[in-house]
């Protein structure tokens, strides 16, 4: 008993203003060299790049009109825009207008189709029925077509020969080069879809009356086509747009068919597509990667994966559901509330004469080609089926006096087949159930057995329990062919299976026991000994739900797992994780069972909604995403300019730089993945990310460049990075040149100052010398006096001479002892440093002369010009007093003089001094003037770099002395 039918229909994507398309009503669709994708509408144009919709700002006699047609040239983009439009030229977020000059200035010519030439023009067809060619900003008129009504050209492609092909509504043109005459074909027949095949062939839909053909050709002559052949007739297809990339070959639409493909070998198949026919449907793009991309409003219809195809439930039932392949290109599918039946491409629902409310579980296939079902409100059906039809059926409810409950089967290669479920174990031979065990679990209490696998050779079941582990039964086959079992061992949480809600079991050819659980995920068990091997697959898995109801073998290449997150795959040859699910296609995210026809390459996967077919290994030759640099960022600004000229120049506190880049593959965008690289920076390429961003702070400066390259799910990498190059400048001071002579200079102050610490380490130990020869000569000479006199005075005392005689020798050594204390005090004041100021040495030089000249009754004027807090080194102003002091001795011994002058004058980089008497003078070169005084004086002078000059006459002598204050 059979019922409704219905066709698959492949995944789609849905695209609305929700997601940030720019309108719901979409206009006109195109590609741009970087792979992202443009749509027009009635208000403008956006461009996706598979992470967003981004509005294209017009200037404003462009704004909120109707886009007519989209082409991408090179790194433009045009649109021929309706109401006077024009044309708009995007290249590099800028856009420029230009409009074909008309005197009528009401009737403004439109751009109803574009198209590009082998030499990088472009061809324009207009809405007065004219075809211009576009170059370097300027229109070159070319051809007007024969008619008035408006519009009627609905495509323009140029073939090898420069022949301009001309689709319309009142049949198809051809132009042969130069464009003197016209050739028309299918006149008053409505032509679209003209499109270009990489080999050159030209395809075009041809509407006449009420039916619709896709024809192709290969070359035009004056004598007319040399190839043309009509692919296909439908009444039923719908006056639809196609263009875009034809390597599959000409798409279009059917009310009755779907989405419909034909090849240019005249190849047709269908395929159904949620499309709503009662709206405009006027548009089918395919992309670079073969995705359809089709307006259908609301929005846009993105078909990207025809490897796919769901078969859906006329409702949606509470329970799961099952699928079974049963014979050749036949699956049998249920959900709890009906049985069906998929073949031939479409699914149909068929009721067996149930004598309980309908709630369907378990589908399996005996070696009898016994299709079994299992009722979950109890029951199990035994039927027979011949091309889809029902042949047979048999109820069992009960046995050995319980009622019957089961959610899975097996067979073995001995024509036994055991059913499991809440009610424990059945074994079935023929068309009968023979035995039935009701195992424990480990906490003694009767088991609930979700699923079971069998190892034939060891005679071994692994019974997956519903909530406390694995249960292992040992069995044997009796001669009347009954089956014998006991439980031999358990196997739960401490032999490693942290879960032990079990949902689902598979032994492979390998021995590997794997295990599906509620909450732990996969499991993968090989028995040592006595003991087990627990492993968990989640992590290499990278599972992303770990409820698991289904594991089924792929013959012994692979093993199949159903998830609440799609199905998982595991291959043997190469320990690889695959991951299946809603983005790829998978018609819901919970999978309950899988059914494999390894044979035809596809599996078939049940959801609550309906079955999903996908093929296993996919064939499609599919592109690479083409990667892309979108921004670059400064200091957390975007730099606007710096991809105009993919070179850019930053100061050195502009060393935090971004980069936001995009692949562009529309098969699974959420799936794309990058690795990108800084040249100077690091040395290897990035671990694979989904993030489409990276940003590096701190940058030290230097040259680099940034790559960036991006895979799509089928982990297929750009062919070519995505390259970005750039220099963070250094700051002049941190330059080579001037690093180098910082260092020259430094060096060169070190050795400066090194040679002024000599100096003066020099000087020091000139002091050093000086005062110790002072020390030596005069405080020497005075002791070594003192020391004569007081032994010859002793000696006097001891041989009792006169006392008269002892006076003028006491009288010595008092001269002599103070001359000494005069010596010393002259010492310790020049070597004191808190005696360094200019005023310190005036008061010094005053102390010292005042009461001297007061004695002699002479008169002494001490003038002083200048800084008097000024600091003097200690070695200028220890020579200075010692001149002076000379200079006063002199004049007290020897100049019988009755006034004396003295005068300072000291700035700060000199010292002058002049002594002047009204004494008598002296010759020179006479014993007094080759004294050791003038020429200690000499000598102290040059000391300090500086200079004396003594003057005498009759009437006084004048001492001038000067040095440098250093």
């Amino acid at each position: 008993m059979c019922s409704d039918i219905w066709s698959q229909n492949v995944p789609t994507e849905k695209y609305t203003s929700k997601n940030g398309l720019i309108s719901d009503r979409i206009t006109a669709i195109a590609q741009d060299e970087k792979g992202f994708m443009w749509f027009g509408s009635f208000f403008g144009i956006c461009r996706y790049d598979g992470i967003k919709f981004e509005k294209i700002a017009l200037p404003v006699s462009q704004q909120n009109k109707y886009v007519n047609c989209l082409l991408s040239v090179g790194h433009k983009m045009y649109a021929g825009i309706s109401f006077g439009g024009g044309l708009a030229e995007y290249e590099n977020g800028k856009v420029n207008s230009y409009f074909i000059n008309t005197n009528n200035s009401v009737n403004v010519e439109d751009f109803t189709c574009l198209a590009v030439i082998e030499d990088g023009s472009i061809l324009l067809g207009s809405n007065f029925n004219k075809v211009y060619r576009f170059e370097n900003g300027n229109f070159t008129y070319l051809f007007s077509l024969p008619y008035t009504e408006q519009p009627i050209i609905t495509g323009l492609k140029a073939d090898k020969n420069r022949n301009i092909w001309v689709s319309t509504q009142k049949g198809l043109f051809i132009a042969p080069f130069p464009y003197q005459r016209l050739n028309q074909y299918y006149k008053n027949d409505n032509c679209f879809s003209l499109n270009i095949t990489a080999e050159g062939k030209m395809f075009f839909n041809r509407n006449y009356g009420t039916n619709i053909t896709e024809v192709v050709c290969t070359e035009w002559k004056p004598a007319g086509f040399t190839y043309s052949k009509i692919l296909g007739v439908s009444s039923t297809s719908k006056v639809v747009s196609f263009s875009g990339n034809t390597a599959t070959g000409l798409w279009g639409i059917d009310y009755t068919d779907g989405l419909t493909n034909t090849s240019s070998s005249g190849a047709r198949k269908n395929f159904n597509v949620a499309m709503d026919f009662t709206t405009d449907l006027n548009i089918v793009f395919a992309d670079r990667e073969n995705n359809l991309w089709i307006a259908n409003e609301p929005g846009i219809i993105k078909v990207s994966n025809f490897n796919i195809q769901h078969f859906l439930f006329d409702e949606i039932a509470a329970g799961g559901s099952s699928v079974h392949l049963v014979e050749d290109s036949i699956v049998y599918t249920a959900n709890s509330k009906s049985l069906f039946i998929i073949q031939n491409n479409s699914i149909r629902k068929t009721k067996l004469d149930l004598l309980k409310p309908d709630y369907y579980g378990m589908i399996h296939e005996d070696q009898l080609q016994n299709v079994w079902i299992g009722m979950w409100n109890g029951g199990l059906w035994r039927t027979r089926w011949k091309g889809g039809n029902l042949l047979e059926e048999q109820f069992f409810s009960t046995f050995d006096g319980s009622e019957i409950k089961v959610n899975n089967g097996f067979s073995d290669s001995g024509g036994n087949t055991w059913f499991i479920g809440f009610s424990g174990i059945y074994h079935v031979r023929g068309n009968r159930i023979i035995d039935h065990f009701l195992p424990k679990n480990k906490i003694g209490t009767p088991a609930f057995v979700n699923s079971f696998t069998i190892d034939e050779e060891n005679k071994i079941m692994w019974l997956g329990e519903n909530s406390s582990g694995i249960i292992k039964v040992s069995y044997a086959i009796q001669q009347n062919q009954t089956c014998t079992y006991k439980v031999i061992g358990y196997l739960g949480d401490k032999d490693g299976l942290t879960d032990c809600y079990v949902r689902s079991t598979f032994l492979d050819h390998r021995r590997n026991l794997w295990v599906g659980t509620r909450f732990g995920g996969i499991y993968k068990i090989r028995v040592k000994g006595q003991g087990y091997s627990v492993t968990s697959c989640n992590q290499d898995a990278d599972l992303t739900c770990t409820r698991v109801t289904d594991i089924v073998a792929q013959d012994s290449t692979a093993v199949w797992f159903a998830t609440c997150d799609g199905v998982y795959r595991y291959l043997y040859s190469n320990n690889l994780w695959q991951h299946f699910n809603t983005s790829n296609g998978i018609l819901n995210a919970e999978i309950f069972r899988i059914a494999i026809d390894a044979k035809k390459n596809f599996i078939w996967a049940s959801s609550s909604q309906g079955i999903t077919k996908l093929q296993i290994n996919n064939q499609q030759k599919t592109e690479p995403p083409l990667i892309s640099i979108t921004s670059v960022i400064v200091l957390g600004k975007p730099d606007s300019t710096a991809l105009l000229s993919n070179r850019s120049s930053y100061s050195y506190n502009e060393n935090s730089i971004g980069f936001s880049y995009t692949g562009a593959s529309f098969i699974d965008e959420k799936k794309i993945h990058y690795k990108y690289l800084l040249e100077g920076h690091e040395t290897n390429w990035s671990v694979p990310v989904f993030t489409n961003s990276v940003n590096y702070a701190s940058l030290p400066p230097g040259k680099y460049t940034f790559k960036v390259i991006a895979a799509n799910a089928q982990e297929q990498w750009s062919y070519q990075p995505a390259i970005f190059q750039f220099e963070i400048v250094r700051p002049f001071y941190k330059s080579p040149a001037l690093i180098f002579l910082a260092i020259t200079l430094g060096i060169f102050i070190i050795y400066m100052i090194r040679i002024q610490r000599l100096k003066q380490r020099f000087r020091i130990e000139k002091i050093r010398l000086n005062i110790a020869r002072d020390l030596h000569d005069d405080i020497g000479s005075s002791l070594g006096s003192i020391n004569l006199l007081s032994k010859n005075a002793s000696r006097r005392i001891q041989n009792q001479s006169a006392t008269s005689d002892m006076g003028p020798v006491f009288q010595k050594i008092g001269e002599s002892a103070e001359n000494t204390l005069e010596a010393m005090d002259d010492i310790v004041w020049s070597i004191n440093p808190n005696k360094d100021k200019v005023n310190d040495l005036l008061i010094r030089m005053r102390e010292f002369a005042i009461p001297l000249f007061e004695v002699k009754n002479m008169k002494f004027d001490f003038r002083v010009n200048g800084d008097k807090d000024l600091p003097i080194p200690m070695n200028l102003r220890r020579n200075i007093f010692l001149i002076y002091k000379e200079s006063i001795h002199n004049i007290l011994k020897h100049a019988g003089a009755n006034k004396v002058l003295v005068e300072l004058h000291i700035t700060h980089q000199q010292f002058k001094m002049t002594v002047m008497d009204d004494g008598k003078g002296f010759q020179e070169n006479t014993p007094t003037t080759r004294s050791n005084g003038l020429k200690n004086m000499q000598g102290r002078a040059e000391a300090v770099n500086g200079k004396i000059k003594f003057q005498s006459a009759g009437t006084g002598t004048k001492i001038d002395f000067e040095a440098p204050i250093r």
